[in-house]
């Protein structure tokens, strides 16, 4: 049994759709589900499965691509975007992680601990002492924290913007946040 698929050159951002073929016994037959093929924020080509339905998996394919080219400026996404990637299929959401696609953080709890995170996991995310992540939030290079009561958490979708801004100062990344609305 062979596979046999058509290579598209892409760039960064751009995506096809497609249903993949075998042969099997001299039969060309086509597996059920369409695959989207596109380039990532960091030019490689990937190839994923989407959905049985072409016309979903269109869908899917160009919201991909506006994700991947909001990846690439390294712009924080809307939140709609954002609450699309977190409503796709768990296998195709850990699919999307693996490659680097979305951030880990990206989940679909609601708890309180799926938005937010402690200075010990902040500190862990960015290989840090959490007293260092003390010490940058006293000194405004971190964004604005969450106070409740004594605990002080960070907005954990705002945080992977942030590192995928590259880390800027709380001004400077108020100041960008500010211009994306």
């Amino acid at each position: 049994m062979s596979t046999t698929d058509e290579a598209v050159l892409l760039s960064a951002g751009e995506t096809r759709v497609f249903k993949r073929q075998r042969t099997k016994n001299g039969q060309t037959l086509d597996y059920q589900r369409w695959y989207v093929e596109f380039r990532d924020h960091r030019g490689t080509l990937q190839r994923i499965p989407g959905f049985p339905d072409r016309k979903r998996t269109e869908e899917f394919s160009g919201r991909l691509e506006q994700w991947i080219r909001i990846r690439t400026l390294n712009q924080i996404p809307p939140p709609a975007l954002t609450a699309w990637i977190e409503q796709l299929p768990a296998q195709m959401l850990n699919r999307l992680s693996k490659l680097g696609i979305v951030d880990n953080g990206t989940t679909r709890n609601d708890s309180a601990e799926a938005f937010l995170m402690s200075a010990d996991e902040l500190a862990d995310k960015l290989r840090v002492t959490e007293r260092h992540v003390r010490s940058m939030d006293s000194c405004g290079q971190l964004p604005e924290p969450v106070r409740l009561g004594r605990a002080v958490r960070w907005r954990r979708d705002e945080i992977f913007n942030w590192i995928a801004a590259g880390c800027p100062s709380r001004d400077r990344w108020n100041a960008i946040k500010g211009r994306q609305r």
